[in-house]
This record gives C-alpha cells, structure tokens and sequence, in this order.
C-alpha cells in the first residue's frame, strides 16, 4: 500500500476574507477579497496589489476620484472554533 503524506489544511485558507481598503477612517471605493496562507506558523494574507495600494497597476494614479489612497484595512472574518 502507497503511503501518502499527510497534508493539514488551515481552515482559513478555504474562505474568501471580505476587505475594505480605509483612509483616515472613511471606506475607499468597493469592498474587495482576499484570502490567507499559512506557512512555518505565520499567516499571509493574500489580495491584488490594485486593491492595497489603491492605484490602477499600470497607470499608477490613485483609484478613488479624491485621490485618496489607503491607510488601513478592514478584515472581515470568523475565527475558526
């Protein structure tokens, strides 16, 4: 019989996390996901570059019409019981 590895999968890394990129307080643009990875003990959390940096990738110009880019972000989550 082939043994095979066991693989242990933290139940964070199978949900979306709802994000909301913040300045001084006031939520920019809309709602956006990210999920988490786990790796030596530390978790990662994992979105696209556009939605932290509040910039359009190629243009580099900030995304919200005021011009406002992201100083915080809002996590939404349940901790695994």
């Amino acid at each position: 019989m082939i043994q095979r590895p066991q693989i242990h999968v933290d139940p964070l890394s199978l949900v979306s996390l709802f994000i909301q990129p913040m300045c001084n307080g006031q939520p920019l643009s809309r709602a956006a996901t990210a999920f988490v990875v786990s790796k030596d003990d530390k978790h990662y959390l994992i979105s696209n570059w556009h939605v932290l940096a509040g910039r359009h990738a190629v243009t580099n110009q900030p995304l919200h019409v005021s011009g406002a880019i992201p100083d915080a972000l809002l996590v939404a989550y349940i901790e695994p019981s």
